[in-house]
């Protein structure tokens, strides 16, 4: 969902779009909708490996609903791109084109003091949003490949993400997407820890899994660590409670 059918995906818009934008998007899939007709948006990326987009009148209407709410923003931003900079304009323009390369190359020019500022915080979540979708794996829609070279990909790009959530221009990049209301860090990191963890959970083992958050920012792996937890534990609790129904 997070990926494929991603709102700023079904709409055809970079995450950063302003209002004007979103609805005049919105009303072309409405109006095609209607005529039982299908529309096709730059940033559909059909080169990358996920599911074909869903735009039936039920989507668009939860779409709708789902992309004015700020948390929602912010939550699927994280897995989509945005268009801040003129290095991002030219990298998407790459990107669209399919030059997943020269993107990643841009981006990375921007990237190169190592550290996060005002002027490539949105760099840092394009070059980790599209080095996540790359590691796609060809034969599984919206599954990542679990091979060595891909989890050092993976790490890579999850390390970017997180660096960001947890950097002093968080807010700049929460403000970049027109979101006033005020969003707690520790909660937006919490839920990406939950959501990386239920994709990867659909084809890594969890030694493949310790592998890939091995070095990580300690207090995300402490997060993903807790959620790791938390699953087995509520299979045990289901099991029980399921024995004493058959008592």
């Amino acid at each position: 969902m997070y990926f494929s059918q991603n709102p700023y995906r079904v709409i055809g818009i970079t995450s950063n779009s302003g209002l004007k934008i979103i609805q005049k998007n919105l009303s072309k899939l409405k109006a095609y909708s209607k005529l039982g007709r299908a529309i096709e948006f730059d940033f559909d990326l059909p080169f990358l490996n996920l599911v074909a987009i869903n735009r039936s009148s039920d989507i668009i209407s939860k779409v709708e609903s789902q992309i004015l709410l700020d948390e929602n923003k912010l939550k699927y931003s994280l897995f989509w791109f945005q268009d801040i900079s003129s290095y991002d304009s030219i990298a998407l323009s790459k990107l669209i084109k399919g030059d997943t390369d020269k993107a990643l190359e841009i981006w990375a020019k921007t990237m190169k003091s190592g550290e996060i500022n005002t002027k490539n915080f949105s760099a840092f979540n394009n070059s980790s949003t599209l080095s996540l979708l790359l590691q796609l794996d060809n034969s599984r829609k919206d599954q990542f490949k679990n091979d060595s070279t891909s989890i050092t990909k993976l790490k890579k790009a999850l390390s970017q993400k997180i660096r960001l959530l947890k950097s002093d221009f968080f807010q700049d990049y929460c403000l970049s997407l027109g979101i006033k209301s005020d969003i707690n860090s520790a909660n937006i990191q919490n839920f990406f820890a939950k959501k990386i963890l239920e994709i990867l959970n659909q084809n890594f083992a969890n030694k493949q899994l310790l592998e890939v958050f091995k070095d990580l920012d300690e207090s995300f792996s402490e997060l993903i660590s807790s959620n790791l937890i938390k699953e087995p534990v509520s299979n045990i609790r289901e099991q029980i409670n399921i024995a004493v129904i058959e008592l």
